[in-house]
This record gives C-alpha cells, sequence and structure tokens, in this order.
C-alpha cells in the first residue's frame, strides 16, 4: 500500500507540474501573441531557452535584453539586493559574454603539412620528429578534456533538471521563485558555455588527427631521405668530442652531492623540507646527467650515420651494436628514472602550501621544481631523438649487412632479451613468508621437489600392489598399511624439503604452529579426528581391506580402502559408501572376517508337531550338503538343533559352517539355504506348519442357555 500511494502521488505531481507549464505558456501566448517575451525569474516557462537558441543574428541583441531583465528589480523586492542575488546576476552577465564571443568563434581550420623535401638533415629531421610528438602530445590531452567536458554536461544537465522541477513545484507569488529563476538562467548559460566549448575542443580534435595522418607520411619520407652535409657532419664530430666530457664532469656532481648527504630521518618540518631540496636537487642533477648521456648518444649516432651517408666509411658491426645496446639500456633507464622524477615533481607541488609562510623558501622551493620540470623535459627531448636515430641507425646496419645475417642477429638479441625477461621474472620477489622473499623460480622448485616425492610415493605404493597381487602368502594388510605409512612420509619429507629449498626456516614457525593448533582444537577437530583414527585403524588391524563389516547404522560391505579421512565400503549392492574413520573407533563394529575367514550361520525353519525328528534331520542335512556355500570340515560339519517348542511348530536350526568367499554374501546364503530346505521336506513329505485360528460363532440363546451366562 505505501508503493502505490507513492506512486500515485508522485503521478499527481507531474501532473500539476504539467498543469502549470501549461498554464504558464498559455498566459505568455495569450498577452503577446506576436512578440517575443524576455524570460523573467519569476515565470520562466519550460522551452525559454528557445529566446537564446532561435535569436539568430540578433543574439547580441537579445543576450543584452536577458541581461537586463537579470538586473531589473523585481516588484515588491527591496531595492537593496542581497549578496546571492548580487551573485547570480554577475555571473549571468560574465557567462552571456562569454556565450556571445564562444558561439561565434568557428572551429579550427587544419593547419597544412610541410610539403616534403628532397633532403633532410638531422637536425630538420628531429625538429619534424619532435613536431609529430607535440602533435601527439595535443591529441591525447585534448582527447582527456573532450571525455571530461562530456562528463561535465551529463553532470550539470541532471542538476539543471532537478533544479527545473524545484522551481515548479514553487508559487509565482514565493519570494524565493526570483532567486531560483536566475540560479537556473546562470546554470544554463554555464551549460551553454561547456557544450561550446566541447564543440571546438572536438573541432581541435579533429583538427590535430588530420594534421597527423597527413605529417606521418612527410615523417616517413624524411627518415629516408637523410642527408648529412658536411658542415653538419663536422659538428657531429666535435660535439661527439665534447659530449663525453660533459658526461663526466655530471657524473662527478652527481657523485659529490649524494656523498654530500647529510639528512638522516627528518623529525621537524624544517628538517623535511631540507630533506626534500636535497632530493630535488639530485633528481634534477641525474636528470641532466641522463639528457647529457642522451645527447652523447645522439651525437656518436649521427656522426656514424654521416660518415656513411657521406660514402667516407661503412660502419663496423660490432662498434654500432655496441653503441646501440649501450643507448638502448640508457634509454630504459632514463624511463626508469623519469617516473621517480615526475614523483618528485608531484611531491613538491603538494609542498608548495607549507612554504607560504617563508618567501624566501618558497622561492627556493619554486626554483628547484622548475629546474627539476625543465631537466625532466630535456630528458623527454632527448629520449625521442636517441630512439629515432637509434632506429635510423640499426636499419643502415641491416641494409649494409644483408637480410640473413640481420635476421639472424635480431633472432639472436629477441632470444638474449627472453633469456633476461624470463631471468629477470623467475627472480623476481612475489611475496614474502617469515621475512623469506617467494620467487616464481622457487615456487617452480617447490612444484618439483613436491612432484619427484609424489611420483616416488606412487612408484612405492605400485611396487607393494604387485607384491600384495604376486605373495598370497604375505599379509595384505600389513602390506596395504606400510603403503599408506610410506606415502604420507614421503609427502611430508617432500614437503619440508621443497620449502628449506626456498630458504624458509622452519624454528621461525612457532607462532603460526600455536595458532594452527589453536585452528586444529576449534574448526579442524573433525577433520583431525579422522586423520588419527585412520591411523590408529592402519596400525592396530583391527579393520583391514577386504575384510567384510557391519555397523551400527546397518551398513554391511567389504572394506575397499583406508584413506587419510574416511574408509569407502562397498555393499553387495554395488554401493559404495564412505564412512568417517572415527566411526570405526568411536562406535561398535562387526568385523565377520577379522581373524578367520570362515563363518557359521543359523538358518530357523519349523515342521508340524508330530513329525519324525530323524526324518528332519536326515532331509535338512541333505539340504545342506546340496548347497555350494557349505564346509566341509572335521568337527565343523553341518548340525540340525531343536531348539523351540512353538505355538504350532517344532523350530529347528541349520546350524552350519560356510566357505569364505560366502561369508560376503549373507542374504544370497540365507536364500539359498532356505531353498534347499524347502525343497528336501518336500521331498520327505514332512510338513511345514502355519499359525491358525478358530473362530468361534455362539446365538444369544446358547449364551442364555449356558450355565456361565446363567450364574
Amino acid at each position: 500500500m505505501k508503493l502505490w500511494s507513492r506512486l500515485l502521488g508522485a503521478a499527481l505531481l507531474f501532473l500539476a507540474l504539467g498543469l502549470a507549464t501549461a498554464q504558464e505558456q498559455q498566459t505568455v501566448s495569450e498577452a503577446a501573441p506576436d512578440t517575443v517575451i524576455v524570460p523573467d525569474p519569476q515565470r520562466l516557462d519550460s522551452d525559454w531557452w528557445r529566446f537564446i537558441s532561435e535569436a539568430g543574428d540578433s543574439l547580441e541583441e537579445r543576450l543584452n535584453a536577458l541581461v537586463a531583465r537579470v538586473e531589473a528589480v523585481p516588484p515588491g523586492s527591496p531595492s537593496e539586493r542581497s549578496t546571492p542575488v548580487r551573485d547570480l546576476v554577475e555571473s549571468v552577465r560574465s557567462a552571456a559574454a562569454t556565450y556571445k564571443a564562444l558561439s561565434q568563434t568557428p572551429n579550427p581550420d587544419s593547419i597544412p603539412a610541410p610539403i616534403a623535401q628532397e633532403r633532410y638533415s638531422l637536425d630538420a629531421l628531429l625538429s619534424l620528429h619532435q613536431s609529430q610528438q607535440a602533435l601527439q602530445a595535443e591529441l591525447e590531452f585534448d582527447r582527456h578534456e573532450v571525455e571530461r567536458i562530456d562528463k561535465v554536461l551529463k553532470l550539470g544537465k541532471r542538476q539543471l533538471d532537478t533544479a527545473r522541477a524545484a522551481y515548479l513545484q514553487t508559487e509565482v507569488s514565493d519570494s524565493d521563485r526570483h532567486m531560483a529563476g536566475l540560479r537556473i538562467i546562470a546554470d544554463r548559460l554555464n551549460l551553454e558555455l561547456a557544450k561550446e566549448d566541447l564543440r571546438l575542443k572536438q573541432g581541435r580534435l579533429r583538427s590535430l588527427r588530420d594534421q597527423l595522418e597527413v605529417l606521418a607520411p612527410v615523417v616517413e619520407a624524411a627518415e629516408q631521405r637523410l642527408f648529412i652535409e658536411s658542415d653538419e657532419l663536422e659538428a657531429l664530430r666535435e660535439q661527439a668530442q665534447l659530449g663525453p666530457a660533459q658526461v663526466e664532469r655530471l657524473r662527478t656532481d652527481l657523485m659529490r652531492l649524494q656523498l654530500s648527504n647529510t639528512y638522516g630521518a627528518a623529525e621537524t618540518a624544517e628538517e623535511r623540507t631540507r630533506s626534500r631540496h636535497y632530493e630535488a636537487r639530485v633528481a634534477t642533477t641525474a636528470a641532466r646527467l641522463s639528457a647529457a648521456e642522451l645527447a652523447n648518444d645522439v651525437y656518436q649516432m649521427g656522426r656514424m650515420l654521416g660518415e656513411v651517408s657521406s660514402g667516407g666509411s661503412s660502419l663496423s658491426a660490432e662498434a654500432t651494436r655496441a653503441l646501440l645496446e649501450a643507448s638502448a639500456a640508457r634509454i630504459a633507464a632514463a624511463q626508469e628514472s623519469r617516473l621517480e622524477w615526475v614523483k618528485i615533481v608531484r611531491r613538491g607541488q603538494a609542498d608548495l602550501e607549507g612554504q607560504l609562510n617563508n618567501p624566501l623558501a618558497l622561492r627556493n622551493w619554486i626554483a628547484l621544481q622548475g629546474q627539476l620540470q625543465e631537466a625532466t623535459a630535456n630528458v623527454d627531448g632527448r629520449l625521442r631523438d636517441a630512439e629515432l636515430v637509434g632506429k635510423l641507425l640499426a636499419r643502415q646496419l641491416a641494409k649494409q649487412e644483408g637480410w640473413l645475417a640481420t635476421s639472424l642477429q635480431s633472432g639472436r638479441e629477441a632470444f638474449v632479451d627472453s633469456r633476461d625477461w624470463v631471468g629477470g621474472f623467475m627472480t623476481m620477489s612475489l611475496f614474502e613468508v617469515s621475512e623469506t622473499p617467494v620467487t616464481p623460480l622457487g615456487l617452480m622448485r617447490v612444484v618439483v621437489i613436491l612432484g619427484i616425492a609424489w611420483l616416488l610415493s606412487r612408484g612405492v605404493r605400485r611396487a607393494l600392489d604387485r607384491l600384495r597381487s604376486r605373495k598370497d602368502s604375505m599379509n595384505q594388510a600389513a602390506l596395504y598399511t606400510l603403503g599408506r605409512v610410506l606415502h604420507y612420509l614421503l609427502l611430508l619429507v617432500g614437503l619440508l624439503i621443497a620449502l628449506s629449498s626456498i630458504g624458509i626456516d622452519f624454528t621461525k614457525f612457532a607462532l603460526f604452529a600455536s595458532a594452527l593448533g589453536v585452528g586444529i582444537g576449534f574448526g579442524l577437530q573433525n577433520l583431525i579426528s579422522n586423520f588419527v583414527a585412520g591411523l590408529i585403524l592402519l596400525f592396530e588391524r583391527s579393520l583391514k581391506v577386504g575384510d567384510f563389516v557391519e555397523l551400527e547404522s546397518g551398513v554391511t560391505g567389504e572394506v575397499q580402502e583406508i584413506s587419510i579421512r574416511s574408509t569407502l565400503i562397498t555393499t553387495n549392492d554395488n554401493v559404495d559408501i564412505v564412512v568417517p574413520n572415527s566411526e570405526f573407533v568411536s562406535t561398535r563394529v562387526t568385523n565377520w572376517t577379522m581373524r578367520q575367514a570362515h563363518r557359521r550361520v543359523r538358518v530357523p525353519f519349523g515342521v508340524a508337531y508330530g513329525t519324525d525328528k530323524e526324518l528332519v534331520r536326515r532331509a535338512v542335512l541333505e539340504a545342506a550338503q546340496e548347497v555350494p556355500h557349505t564346509l566341509s570340515q572335521k568337527k565343523r560339519e553341518p548340525q540340525v538343533w531343536l531348539v523351540n517348542f512353538g505355538e504350532s511348530s517344532l523350530d529347528f536350526e541349520l546350524v552350519v559352517w560356510l566357505q569364505p568367499e560366502a561369508v560376503k554374501r549373507p542374504s544370497r546364503v540365507a536364500a539359498d539355504y532356505n531353498w534347499a530346505i524347502e525343497s528336501a521336506l518336500g521331498r520327505y513329505g514332512i510338513e511345514i506348519p502355519f499359525p491358525q485360528r478358530d473362530l468361534h460363532l455362539r446365538s444369544r440363546s446358547d449364551l442364555e442357555a449356558s450355565p456361565t451366562a446363567a450364574s
């Protein structure tokens, strides 16, 4: 009922809002059918924005009219406006001016790509490549901006709809309605500003994509048309000679700066500030060193390219590969270090707020951050240059050596890289156990050792099974027990060796062992109870594989397997029943074949009174000899016992010893003997009685005439 009442109330509310909106629109249309009504914050209809969207060439006039209406003081209001109202009026005025400017701004045009030249110097190629990378970075930035503005538009649309619904619920004469209308106008103008910004950003995004599509073939052609002139080659040689000295100087500065570290654990705010400043200086020096090393690589590789393009010499395969490998290593190290430098810059930006009270420290900190950002940006540029020149040098080397040698070298490098990657991954720490790092290689070693232990255990059990099948004279239960114990022992030893192989010290597991003991006491007691019961059964040998047992629950069957937790019993109906080991220890179990394979059974039957007992004996003994289950041994011959004088019969029992294979078939044995006894008694004409009941009917006159009734 509550749900239906809420739904009915919501429907009535929407109906009232619709009627109010229709009434407002009808009032406006009747008042001025041929004139354009400037939206009034006190009486905003549902399509008031059409006043702006359909303005066309008169957009500026309508925006000015809207601002004038907003600035006008409504009748009945105090001449002095409150601060929130003045802020809303100023927001509408500013948004209207910005919207007028943005709506008249056309989409950006695509900048034509540079015309491909016949030859490119190394500087021209690097400049062209840097322009492509800058366009790609701008494209990524604008793409994220478009996604952000789109999310803002969706959120603003929902908020505006909510404000519009709340506005329509207020009365026209309400004093707060004017302010709510101002807020709706300001929010709608800001929403339209975001749409215009999105339009311009999308246009810029399309322009950048077009520029990249046009620039890509130009850059590819420039890479093929690289030609280093003699003057540029000479400049590269000079820079290649000066580069190592600059690198060595920066390396020395970095070493001295690292050795001058006197900052221990920063406890006070001043100590933390000094530590951050030192960290920024070290990162700046390291970034400058990395940029100098990469620039030196560019000069060296550019010199090699220039000498080849001028025909002065050919590339030395060993020296070129050594330079390419060293440059690739420095590029990888710089990319990894760059992430740490960026983190330092971000931490520094977060610490700027703490320096506001100290102008001198603030200026120093801003200067250090600027130096680190400049050095990081320089590293980014040198990274792109080194990657490009290294690719060109590797391509030139491949062209000189031929495709076969290049393929072999590429395969060799790929193999080495894969080997290094696998080696690094296998020795990577995944987690720690008792302060011992565990690596993928250690886990693989554990799996291999456990697999070997399991295979060894399996081989031992198979050997014992073959021995059991060949040696009937041996104790089958003892061999089975030995196999299970060796299985558990080998697995335990394998586990200990596997864990020791990865460096785990078992002496540190005292706390874990105590916690495990508590867990066993509360949550794992049934499992441990069954495990201990299984060990008791294996060593006590009161129950072994092949025994025919009967449980208190009435389950009878042959024991097939005694495992760590349970025992498998197969009934004569071929139904497998899993019984917990603890049930065999805590309850009474009847084991029919525990000590001897033979068993004596008693088959009851009855004959009529007056039957010759010797004839019964002879007939039943003949029947017992005809059944193949009967054991024929001295002192274990079949016997017939008279056990009871029943109500309608003489009760006998056939007491007979069974063959070992018949002991495990009690139901079939009973059926066979009953069948044979009935057949034998029938041959000798011995009657098998059944209970009889006599019913005597007497009339009422007989009852009255009887002496008992008269008395």
